[in-house]
């Protein structure tokens, strides 16, 4: 008999258009932690078949386009100035879509769950969306990273988060610290209700 098997989605969202750097370089410094995370996950839970998959809308739209962010963020600004049909298709076809796709894979998983982080003073346009697709049609819980706390925090989606078990953390450590446990106790739950089938 195989190893039983539990898969593990997260979803980075946040703020892309207008943060400084389109929310690439935090994404790409949490990576490497949510590995580790993984990992301590493999060690405690040595008789499972762990899945783990971290998706980057950010890496993704790069991968979609075979450009970076930054060229991508110009070429859609001149495309808005001049070709305005253009722009819309681009933006629900190559970038909504896609997105949406990714919320809807967190969904499927056997635990699923969003990384947010808000930079102060940094405006968001689909993160509200995302959330409310992830939380009011799969129940997946959303986890805040706000240097400004709860008033770095748009009330649309402090509300959404903290509908479906999520939370605030001021930096990143305490999200990771309070991962650890949470992960723990839904491998835990979920094994439970696997045996009890």
């Amino acid at each position: 008999m195989g190893k039983e098997s539990i898969s593990i989605i997260t979803y980075l969202g946040g703020p892309i258009d207008a943060a400084k750097d389109h929310g690439k370089k935090w994404r790409q410094k949490l990576k490497p932690i949510l590995d580790d995370l993984y990992q301590f996950l493999l060690d405690r839970f040595p008789n499972l078949e762990l899945n783990f998959l971290v998706q980057d809308p950010v890496e993704k739209t790069e991968q979609t386009f075979q450009k970076s962010i930054d060229e991508i963020h110009l070429d859609i600004a001149e495309s808005r100035l001049f070709y305005e049909k253009d722009y819309a298709e681009i933006i629900v076809h190559k970038i909504v879509k896609e997105d949406i796709e990714m919320i809807e894979k967190i969904k499927e998983a056997d635990i699923g769950f969003g990384i947010i982080f808000f930079a102060p003073d940094t405006p968001t346009s689909g993160t509200h969306c995302e959330m409310w697709e992830g939380a009011y049609h799969g129940d997946v819980p959303f986890f805040i990273v706000s240097p400004a706390g709860l008033f770095g925090v748009p009330d649309w989606i402090h509300s959404i988060a903290y509908q479906k078990g999520g939370r605030i953390f001021c930096n990143f450590p305490t999200l990771i610290e309070f991962l650890r446990l949470w992960l723990v106790e839904k491998i835990e739950q979920k094994l439970k209700e696997k045996s009890s089938r």
